[in-house]
C-alpha cells in the first residue's frame, strides 16, 4: 500500500511539475499566438489541479507540496512537509481553467470548461461542500458538453462505454490518452 501511495505522490508532483515547466517554456515561446497561449495555460492549470488534487486525496490537503510555476525547480522538492491546505490553490487554477478553456475543443483528450466544472464539483464535494457543489453539478447536467461537443447524455446502451470503437461518447466529460513510456527524472 505504500509503494502505491508513493507512485500516486509521484504521479501528482511529477504531473505538476510538467505542467509548470510548460507553463515557463511557454511564456518564452515566440512563435504561438496569444489566444493559443492563452487556451494551452488554461489546459495546463486543469491538468495541474488535477495531479494535485489526486495527490490531496491519498495524502490529504497539507500532505502535498504545492507548487507552481514561480518556484524554482532546486526549491521543488516533493518529500518537503507543506503544512499549509493547499485546496484554495487547486481551486484557484480550476477557476482559471473554468475561465479560460473553451466549450468545445478540436482534439478529444483536451480539457473543456465542463471538464473544468466538474473537476471543481468534484473537488467540492470531497471537501464536504455539497451545497457549492450541486449549482456547478446541475449545470453541467443542464449545459454541459462532452469533449466532442455533443449535449452530455446517458448512452443508450451501456455497453457503448467500454468499447474502444464508440468510446468518447456523450457521457465523457473528460478523458485522458496514456501514452506508456519510461520515465525521464
Amino acid at each position: 500500500r505504500r509503494q502505491r501511495q508513493m507512485c500516486i505522490r509521484d504521479s501528482a508532483y511529477y504531473g505538476a511539475q510538467r505542467c509548470n515547466l510548460a507553463l515557463n517554456v511557454m511564456k518564452e515561446a515566440a512563435d504561438m499566438d496569444e489566444t493559443t497561449k492563452a487556451n494551452r495555460t488554461a489546459e495546463l492549470k486543469f491538468l495541474r489541479a488535477l495531479f494535485m488534487f489526486e495527490g490531496v486525496k491519498i495524502f490529504g490537503p497539507t500532505g502535498m507540496p504545492y507548487i507552481d510555476e514561480t518556484i524554482a525547480a532546486e526549491e521543488n522538492d516533493p518529500k518537503v512537509h507543506n503544512g499549509t491546505d493547499i485546496y484554495p490553490n487547486i481551486l484557484a487554477d480550476v477557476e482559471a481553467a473554468i475561465e479560460g478553456l473553451p466549450e468545445k475543443q478540436t482534439e478529444v483528450a483536451r480539457p473543456t470548461k465542463t471538464a473544468a466544472k466538474a473537476l471543481k464539483a468534484k473537488i467540492l464535494m470531497q471537501q464536504g461542500d455539497m451545497a457549492a457543489a450541486k449549482p456547478i453539478l446541475a449545470d453541467i447536467i443542464a449545459n454541459g458538453l462532452s469533449p466532442k461537443g455533443e449535449r452530455l447524455a446517458l448512452q443508450d446502451d451501456l455497453d457503448a462505454n467500454f468499447n474502444a470503437t464508440t468510446e468518447n461518447g456523450k457521457e465523457s466529460i473528460f478523458l485522458s490518452l496514456i501514452h506508456i513510456s519510461e520515465p525521464t527524472r
